[in-house]
């Protein structure tokens, strides 16, 4: 009888080995927390083709959603933001914080809409004029950033972007120069 129970206990005891070895050596998985914010950016672009320098002197968007893309086959995440309409700073603007969980990411999204209440999804003013767009309009950042359980800071570099905003001068090519070009990270 002995032998059989002696048997017995070691099977349990290689099972939760394994179990172990399979859940990630008892490292802990789960979410974290990290803050987002714009990092600070030059509003004033250079001269090209001996044309003036347009400078951007203020944006602003409205928030709908933040997505998260992982490396992983699990996808991406999407968190909605009650952020609302933002005016950013060229010296650094803080978002939000949000729960997201651990995992290397390698794609982040803003989709701003129009549901603000000045109605427009991006506004901006350069040296041009001030344009406006109520159009659905996704900003991309690429780059690496992995999350851990411990409270984070993810800086998100926007002057490739608001060096398209200074070349608008007409509403409808707002949503594409803000689409055309990648933020980093």
């Amino acid at each position: 009888m002995k032998h059989s129970n002696l048997q017995c206990l070691k099977t349990i005891t290689f099972i939760w080995g394994i179990l172990f070895l399979i859940s990630g050596c008892g490292t802990q998985t789960g979410n974290g927390v990290v803050s987002v914010e714009f990092s600070a950016y030059s509003a004033g672009a250079l001269a090209r083709l001996g044309l003036p320098p347009k400078s951007v002197t203020s944006v602003k968007m409205c928030f709908k959603r933040l997505r998260f893309k992982a490396t992983s086959t699990s996808g991406e995440d999407n968190i909605d933001l009650p952020l609302g309409e933002v005016t950013l700073d060229s010296s650094g603007t803080s978002l939000s914080q949000v729960t997201i969980p651990s995992g290397t990411y390698t794609r982040i999204e803003f989709d701003l809409n129009k549901d603000c209440a000045s109605g427009k999804s991006l506004q901006i003013e350069n040296s041009s004029g001030t344009f406006t767009t109520d159009s659905t309009t996704t900003i991309k950042f690429d780059g690496t950033f992995t999350m851990t359980q411990t409270h984070r800071v993810l800086s998100l570099g926007i002057q490739n972007i608001i060096n398209k905003l200074n070349e608008v001068n007409s509403n409808g090519q707002l949503k594409d120069k803000a689409e055309e070009a990648s933020g980093s990270f």
